[in-house]
Protein backbone atom coordinates (compact mmCIF):
# COMPACT_ATOMS: atom_id res chain seq x y z
CA UNK A 1 0.00 0.00 0.00
CA UNK A 2 1.36 3.36 -0.58
CA UNK A 3 1.47 5.73 1.76
CA UNK A 4 2.37 8.94 -0.15
CA UNK A 5 5.55 8.95 1.94
CA UNK A 6 8.58 9.22 -0.66
CA UNK A 7 11.45 7.05 0.96
CA UNK A 8 13.78 7.26 -2.25
CA UNK A 9 17.14 7.84 -1.59
CA UNK A 10 18.20 8.44 -5.00
CA UNK A 11 18.49 12.21 -4.52
CA UNK A 12 21.24 11.37 -2.46
CA UNK A 13 24.69 10.49 -3.73
CA UNK A 14 27.79 9.17 -2.50
CA UNK A 15 30.04 11.86 -3.54
CA UNK A 16 27.52 14.35 -1.67
CA UNK A 17 28.80 12.43 1.22
CA UNK A 18 32.27 12.92 0.38
CA UNK A 19 31.76 16.61 0.01
CA UNK A 20 29.82 16.78 3.32
CA UNK A 21 32.38 14.98 5.45
CA UNK A 22 35.55 16.74 3.73
CA UNK A 23 34.05 20.15 4.36
CA UNK A 24 33.30 19.09 7.96
CA UNK A 25 36.64 17.78 8.58
CA UNK A 26 38.85 20.39 6.83
CA UNK A 27 36.78 23.10 7.69
CA UNK A 28 36.37 25.15 4.63
CA UNK A 29 35.36 24.69 0.68
CA UNK A 30 38.76 25.22 -0.74
CA UNK A 31 40.65 22.75 1.39
CA UNK A 32 37.70 20.29 0.63
CA UNK A 33 37.67 20.64 -3.31
CA UNK A 34 41.12 20.32 -2.91
CA UNK A 35 41.43 16.88 -1.05
CA UNK A 36 38.39 15.72 -3.13
CA UNK A 37 40.30 16.66 -6.52
CA UNK A 38 37.49 19.15 -7.52
CA UNK A 39 36.87 22.67 -8.30
CA UNK A 40 35.05 24.58 -5.40
CA UNK A 41 32.40 25.42 -8.06
CA UNK A 42 31.35 21.28 -7.75
CA UNK A 43 31.78 21.08 -4.13
CA UNK A 44 29.11 23.97 -3.46
CA UNK A 45 27.11 22.40 -6.47
CA UNK A 46 27.09 18.97 -4.70
CA UNK A 47 26.51 20.67 -1.02
CA UNK A 48 23.65 22.03 -2.09
CA UNK A 49 21.73 19.57 -3.72
CA UNK A 50 22.03 17.94 -1.17
CA UNK A 51 20.55 20.82 1.30
CA UNK A 52 18.22 20.74 -1.24
CA UNK A 53 17.19 16.93 -1.14
CA UNK A 54 16.85 17.26 2.74
CA UNK A 55 15.27 20.59 2.82
CA UNK A 56 17.96 21.48 5.81
CA UNK A 57 20.99 23.91 5.83
CA UNK A 58 24.13 21.42 6.88
CA UNK A 59 26.65 24.58 7.19
CA UNK A 60 27.25 28.16 8.51
CA UNK A 61 28.68 30.10 5.78
CA UNK A 62 30.39 32.19 8.40
CA UNK A 63 33.29 33.49 5.42
CA UNK A 64 34.78 31.84 2.67
CA UNK A 65 37.60 31.07 4.54
CA UNK A 66 36.01 28.83 7.66
CA UNK A 67 32.52 27.21 7.49
CA UNK A 68 30.93 25.11 10.57
CA UNK A 69 28.18 22.43 10.48
CA UNK A 70 24.58 23.13 11.71
CA UNK A 71 23.70 20.61 14.58
CA UNK A 72 22.00 19.02 11.08
CA UNK A 73 25.19 19.26 9.30
CA UNK A 74 26.93 17.08 12.92
CA UNK A 75 24.14 14.74 12.36
CA UNK A 76 24.65 14.04 8.93
CA UNK A 77 28.18 13.92 9.09
CA UNK A 78 28.46 10.76 11.39
CA UNK A 79 25.64 9.08 9.46
CA UNK A 80 27.57 9.94 6.61
CA UNK A 81 31.15 8.98 7.76
CA UNK A 82 29.03 5.16 8.75
CA UNK A 83 28.07 5.04 5.16
CA UNK A 84 31.29 5.65 3.60
CA UNK A 85 32.76 3.33 5.60
CA UNK A 86 30.53 0.20 4.37
CA UNK A 87 31.03 1.52 1.24
CA UNK A 88 34.51 1.40 1.29
CA UNK A 89 34.00 -2.45 3.25
CA UNK A 90 32.17 -3.23 -0.15
CA UNK A 91 34.84 -2.39 -2.71
CA UNK A 92 37.42 -4.40 -0.45
CA UNK A 93 35.52 -7.54 -0.29
CA UNK A 94 36.56 -8.05 -3.89
CA UNK A 95 40.00 -7.70 -4.15
CA UNK A 96 40.49 -8.40 -7.93
CA UNK A 97 38.74 -5.09 -8.06
CA UNK A 98 39.78 -1.65 -7.84
CA UNK A 99 39.25 -1.77 -3.86
CA UNK A 100 42.70 -2.68 -3.60
CA UNK A 101 43.55 0.47 -1.74
CA UNK A 102 45.29 0.45 1.97
CA UNK A 103 44.27 3.33 4.41
CA UNK A 104 46.81 3.38 6.69
CA UNK A 105 48.03 6.21 9.56
CA UNK A 106 50.92 6.58 11.20
CA UNK A 107 52.32 8.82 14.25
CA UNK A 108 55.79 10.78 13.94
CA UNK A 109 58.46 8.32 14.89
CA UNK A 110 56.85 4.67 12.97
CA UNK A 111 56.16 7.57 9.84
CA UNK A 112 60.01 8.37 9.21
CA UNK A 113 61.30 5.48 10.76
CA UNK A 114 59.49 2.55 9.64
CA UNK A 115 56.61 3.04 7.28
CA UNK A 116 58.95 4.31 4.26
CA UNK A 117 60.57 0.71 4.01
CA UNK A 118 57.03 -1.07 4.86
CA UNK A 119 56.12 0.44 2.11
CA UNK A 120 58.40 -0.22 -0.20
CA UNK A 121 58.19 -3.72 0.68
CA UNK A 122 54.21 -4.22 0.30
CA UNK A 123 54.74 -2.39 -3.33
CA UNK A 124 57.47 -4.92 -4.27
CA UNK A 125 54.82 -7.62 -3.44
CA UNK A 126 51.68 -5.80 -4.07
CA UNK A 127 52.16 -3.62 -7.09
CA UNK A 128 48.67 -2.72 -7.74
CA UNK A 129 47.78 -1.82 -4.54
CA UNK A 130 46.78 1.85 -3.69
CA UNK A 131 48.13 3.55 -0.13
CA UNK A 132 46.48 6.62 1.73
CA UNK A 133 48.68 7.71 4.11
CA UNK A 134 47.39 9.75 7.20
CA UNK A 135 49.86 11.21 9.70
CA UNK A 136 48.87 12.57 13.32
CA UNK A 137 50.08 12.09 16.55
CA UNK A 138 49.53 8.85 18.35
CA UNK A 139 46.24 9.61 19.76
CA UNK A 140 45.29 11.10 16.24
CA UNK A 141 46.10 7.65 14.84
CA UNK A 142 44.14 5.91 17.34
CA UNK A 143 40.75 7.56 17.06
CA UNK A 144 41.39 7.08 13.05
CA UNK A 145 41.36 3.85 13.16
CA UNK A 146 38.72 3.74 16.10
CA UNK A 147 36.27 5.85 13.73
CA UNK A 148 36.88 3.39 10.64
CA UNK A 149 39.33 6.77 8.52
CA UNK A 150 41.98 4.10 8.37
CA UNK A 151 42.62 0.58 8.56
CA UNK A 152 46.01 0.45 10.29
CA UNK A 153 47.59 2.69 12.47
CA UNK A 154 51.46 2.63 13.51
CA UNK A 155 51.79 4.23 17.10
CA UNK A 156 54.13 4.97 19.92
CA UNK A 157 51.92 4.21 22.88
CA UNK A 158 48.85 1.75 23.76
CA UNK A 159 46.48 3.92 25.40
CA UNK A 160 43.93 1.42 25.99
CA UNK A 161 41.34 2.05 23.33
CA UNK A 162 38.41 -0.75 24.27
CA UNK A 163 37.53 -0.61 20.69
CA UNK A 164 40.81 -1.07 19.31
CA UNK A 165 43.65 -4.51 19.16
CA UNK A 166 47.45 -3.48 20.01
CA UNK A 167 49.94 -5.63 18.61
CA UNK A 168 53.43 -4.75 19.21
CA UNK A 169 55.35 -4.37 16.22
CA UNK A 170 59.19 -2.89 16.91
CA UNK A 171 61.10 -1.46 19.24
CA UNK A 172 62.45 2.32 19.74
CA UNK A 173 64.37 4.36 22.28
CA UNK A 174 64.44 7.37 23.50
CA UNK A 175 67.58 9.85 23.16
CA UNK A 176 68.70 13.08 23.99
CA UNK A 177 69.26 15.55 20.88
CA UNK A 178 71.17 18.66 20.62
CA UNK A 179 72.76 21.13 18.28
CA UNK A 180 75.61 20.04 16.40
CA UNK A 181 77.85 23.06 18.21
CA UNK A 182 81.30 22.66 19.27
CA UNK A 183 80.52 22.34 23.24
CA UNK A 184 78.10 19.85 22.50
CA UNK A 185 80.19 17.79 20.73
CA UNK A 186 82.91 18.17 23.22
CA UNK A 187 80.37 16.87 25.60
CA UNK A 188 79.48 13.98 23.18
CA UNK A 189 83.47 13.22 23.10
CA UNK A 190 83.71 12.89 26.81
CA UNK A 191 80.52 10.23 27.06
CA UNK A 192 78.49 12.19 28.85
CA UNK A 193 74.77 10.77 28.98
CA UNK A 194 71.75 12.75 28.29
CA UNK A 195 70.56 12.90 31.53
CA UNK A 196 73.57 14.68 32.75
CA UNK A 197 72.40 17.69 30.05
CA UNK A 198 68.77 17.98 31.54
CA UNK A 199 70.11 19.73 34.86
CA UNK A 200 71.78 22.94 32.52
CA UNK A 201 69.83 22.71 29.36
CA UNK A 202 66.89 24.66 28.54
CA UNK A 203 64.31 21.28 28.09
CA UNK A 204 61.97 21.33 24.51
CA UNK A 205 58.99 19.42 24.85
CA UNK A 206 55.81 17.82 22.55
CA UNK A 207 52.16 18.66 23.32
CA UNK A 208 49.02 16.68 23.86
CA UNK A 209 48.61 13.51 22.11
CA UNK A 210 52.20 12.77 21.08
CA UNK A 211 52.92 8.33 22.02
CA UNK A 212 56.68 9.82 22.33
CA UNK A 213 56.09 12.63 24.82
CA UNK A 214 53.89 10.31 27.11
CA UNK A 215 57.10 8.20 27.45
CA UNK A 216 58.88 10.79 27.71
CA UNK A 217 57.21 11.87 30.82
CA UNK A 218 57.35 8.81 32.54
CA UNK A 219 60.82 8.68 32.24
CA UNK A 220 61.07 12.53 33.03
CA UNK A 221 58.58 10.93 36.30
CA UNK A 222 61.54 8.99 37.25
CA UNK A 223 64.11 11.52 36.96
CA UNK A 224 62.19 13.68 39.01
CA UNK A 225 62.36 10.73 41.65
CA UNK A 226 65.96 11.09 42.34
CA UNK A 227 66.88 14.90 41.68
CA UNK A 228 64.71 18.13 40.53
CA UNK A 229 62.78 17.43 37.51
CA UNK A 230 63.89 19.78 34.19
CA UNK A 231 61.17 22.36 33.33
CA UNK A 232 60.44 22.84 29.92
CA UNK A 233 61.20 26.09 28.31
CA UNK A 234 59.12 25.04 24.94
CA UNK A 235 55.75 22.98 23.75
CA UNK A 236 55.99 22.61 20.43
CA UNK A 237 53.00 20.48 18.51
CA UNK A 238 55.04 19.93 15.48
CA UNK A 239 57.68 17.17 15.60
CA UNK A 240 60.16 18.91 12.53
CA UNK A 241 59.77 22.20 14.25
CA UNK A 242 60.86 20.93 17.35
CA UNK A 243 63.87 19.58 15.58
CA UNK A 244 64.54 23.08 13.97
CA UNK A 245 64.45 24.73 17.27
CA UNK A 246 67.17 22.21 19.09
CA UNK A 247 69.13 22.39 15.40
CA UNK A 248 69.41 26.62 15.96
CA UNK A 249 70.57 26.14 19.69
CA UNK A 250 67.37 26.80 21.68
CA UNK A 251 67.52 23.82 24.12
CA UNK A 252 67.67 20.10 24.36
CA UNK A 253 64.76 17.15 23.67
CA UNK A 254 64.11 13.89 24.23
CA UNK A 255 62.49 12.12 21.19
CA UNK A 256 62.06 8.85 19.32
CA UNK A 257 65.43 7.95 17.95
CA UNK A 258 63.51 6.89 15.01
CA UNK A 259 62.06 10.06 14.23
CA UNK A 260 65.51 11.48 14.25
CA UNK A 261 67.75 9.07 12.46
CA UNK A 262 68.25 11.01 9.27
CA UNK A 263 69.16 14.22 11.01
CA UNK A 264 72.10 12.36 12.89
CA UNK A 265 73.38 10.75 9.91
CA UNK A 266 73.82 14.00 8.21
CA UNK A 267 75.84 15.45 11.42
CA UNK A 268 72.62 18.25 12.06
CA UNK A 269 72.11 17.23 15.19
CA UNK A 270 73.87 15.28 18.25
CA UNK A 271 72.43 12.25 20.30
CA UNK A 272 73.30 11.42 23.70
CA UNK A 273 71.81 8.14 25.24
CA UNK A 274 69.78 9.24 28.50
CA UNK A 275 71.06 6.11 30.68
CA UNK A 276 73.78 4.00 30.81
CA UNK A 277 70.52 1.29 29.08
CA UNK A 278 68.89 2.02 26.11
CA UNK A 279 65.29 3.69 27.24
CA UNK A 280 62.96 0.96 25.25
CA UNK A 281 59.61 2.12 24.14
CA UNK A 282 57.22 0.19 22.13
CA UNK A 283 55.75 0.17 18.23
CA UNK A 284 52.44 -0.62 17.81
CA UNK A 285 50.47 -1.96 15.16
CA UNK A 286 46.53 -1.12 15.90
CA UNK A 287 43.69 -2.11 14.39
CA UNK A 288 39.67 -2.25 14.82
CA UNK A 289 38.43 -5.12 17.05
CA UNK A 290 35.39 -6.92 14.93
CA UNK A 291 35.92 -5.41 11.78
CA UNK A 292 36.70 -6.63 8.42
CA UNK A 293 40.09 -4.87 7.10
CA UNK A 294 39.31 -5.96 3.26
CA UNK A 295 42.35 -7.47 1.49
CA UNK A 296 44.93 -5.19 0.84
CA UNK A 297 45.39 -4.50 4.47
CA UNK A 298 45.09 -8.18 5.64
CA UNK A 299 48.43 -8.60 2.97
CA UNK A 300 50.38 -5.42 4.83
CA UNK A 301 49.48 -6.94 8.07
CA UNK A 302 50.43 -10.74 6.82
CA UNK A 303 53.76 -9.11 5.49
CA UNK A 304 54.57 -7.36 8.70
CA UNK A 305 54.05 -9.80 10.73
CA UNK A 306 56.07 -12.50 8.45
CA UNK A 307 59.33 -10.40 8.32
CA UNK A 308 58.75 -9.37 12.53
CA UNK A 309 58.82 -13.38 12.85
Amino acid sequence: MHTGVNVSMSNITIKQLEVLTAIVEWGNFTEAAKHLFLSQSTVSSHLNSLESALRVTLFHRESKKHVTPTEDGRRLYYYAKDVLRKCSSIEELFPGGEGRELLIGASSAPAKGLLPKYLTRFAELYPDNRCDIRCGDSGHVQQMVAEGDVQIGLVGCNDGWQALFYEPIAEDHLILITAALPRFQEMKQSNLLGRQLLACEPLICREGGSGTQKTVNEYLSEYGALQEPPRPRYYVSDPTLLQEMVAAGLGVAIVSALSVQDQIKSGRLLCFELEPYPTIRTIYLITRKHTPLGQAAEDFLNMLRQDNK
